[in-house]
Formats: C-alpha cells, structure tokens, sequence
C-alpha cells in the first residue's frame, strides 16, 4: 500500500468523524448471509442497510440494469424526493457478498449526499465513499464482497471443464479496505473475536498482513471520543513524516 493512500485515508477518517462521529452507532453489520433470488429479495436488505445508518426516510428501489465494465451498481442522487433509485448488475446476483458490497458503497453514497460530505474529484469520492462504508459498521461486507472468485465445473461436449469467474466490487483493494477496517475497529475497540467473525478466509488474511505491518500505529485513544479525533491526527503525522514502516 503507497503511503499516500495511508495518509488519504487517515484524512477522509478524520473527516468523518469530525463531521458525524458523534452520530454514529458503533456496531458492526454481520456479512450478508442471504442468497438473492430477485430485486425484491436484494431490496429488503437494501432497507436493512439504509435504516442502520439512519435513512429510513428514503425509499430505495433496487432494479437490474446492465452496467459498464467493471462496475457493479449505480445510485441516482439527481432526485431529492423520498424515492431513491439504484441499479445493480444483474450478473452479480450469482455473487451475494459481491451485491451485499455494492449495495453498502451505493447506499453511503447517498449518506454521504445527506450529511453534505462530497469531494470535487470522482475517483476520491468513490474512495471516500468505499472508506465511510466501513466507518459506517459495513466493514465485513465490504472485505467479504470486495472481490470474489467462483470456480464451477461445467459439462461440455468433450466432458467436463472448470470455469473461473471473478466480480469485483467497490474502488479499493481488500488490503486498502483491511487497513481502513482495523483503524475503524481500534477507533470503536472492538474486540478481535469480534471483528474477525464471518470474514471470508482472504479477507481474514488481509487483516493478518495489515496487522503486521501497521498494528503500531493503533492508538489507544481511538475508542474514546472526545480524543478520536486527535488520535487519528496523531497518526497522520506520523505517517507524513515519512516513516518506512507505513510502506509495504
């Protein structure tokens, strides 16, 4: 991980925080469990997600349309009505933690829409919005979900033959998500039985590799929150004076 993603992350926390950490619930969401079968199934978790995060207000209408490469969803935030429109990829319904994660990033992006929290730049607000997912308690599903690979046997004129398929979801890496998870869960101190429960084995190892290599650099004083704040500039500086060991 390049240190200026270390630090580009530590400052859209701050940011967070600052702007709603008083607001937020400190739990994390369990990992989507539920196979999805249609738009209705993926909606009623859509509302799950919403109200969890205090957007019980919106109306989300979940449809499938066919996306660009590369791209699992997309959220409508041109209406400032109740009515809330996201599409999905319907290829993705194949990959239920793949649509569990794609559901989280397209729903805080309407959070972040409330809470009047954007960047100018379209890639850093993807990014921001991938990185308050997991400041918002999504940090399993979006570890679970961010990249999946299904490999299947499939019957063939000649016999049989192993077909692999891989989705992807969300603007970062399941090492980058793994650093934004472990600062997320030193800020709420969250035990590790707790935070390490129901990730996927690569996402378990993303969280061991982040451990050895930054496990440091986790102040005690994150879950305490009048001195959050703080403690995230703390590491902050730490990080911008260059130190090696924020390098991989």
């Amino acid at each position: 991980m390049a240190e200026t993603f270390v630090l580009s992350f530590v400052e859209k926390l701050i940011l967070l925080e600052r702007t709603a950490g008083s607001d937020v619930h400190y739990r994390i969401t369990p990992p989507i469990s539920t196979p999805f079968y249609d738009s209705i199934s993926v909606q009623k978790v859509a509302r799950q997600i919403a109200d969890s995060i205090g957007l019980s207000q919106f109306i989300f209408i979940i449809t499938f349309v066919k996306q660009k490469k590369d791209v699992g969803g997309h959220i409508d935030l041109s209406t400032r009505g109740e009515e809330v429109f996201i599409e999905i990829d319907p290829d993705a319904i194949r990959f239920p933690n793949s649509v569990g994660a794609t559901l989280c990033h397209e729903i805080c992006h309407k959070w972040l829409q409330v809470m009047g929290i954007s960047s100018p730049i379209e890639m850093d607000n993807e990014i921001l919005t991938d990185i308050t997912a997991v400041f918002l308690g999504f940090g399993k599903i979006m570890l679970n979900g961010c990249e999946i690979i299904n490999v299947r046997e499939e019957r063939i004129a000649e016999g049989t033959q192993m077909t692999t398929e891989t989705r992807t979801s969300g603007y970062l890496k399941r090492d980058q998500l793994a650093f934004a998870y472990r600062l997320v869960c030193a800020m709420r101190n969250v035990p590790r039985s707790e935070y390490m429960s129901g990730l996927s084995s690569d996402a378990a190892n993303a969280i061991h590799a982040c451990d050895r290599s930054y496990s440091h650099y986790y102040d005690e004083r994150f879950h305490q929150p009048e001195t959050t704040a703080d403690a995230f500039t703390n590491l902050k500086t730490k990080a911008s004076h260059g130190n090696g060991s924020w390098l991989t």
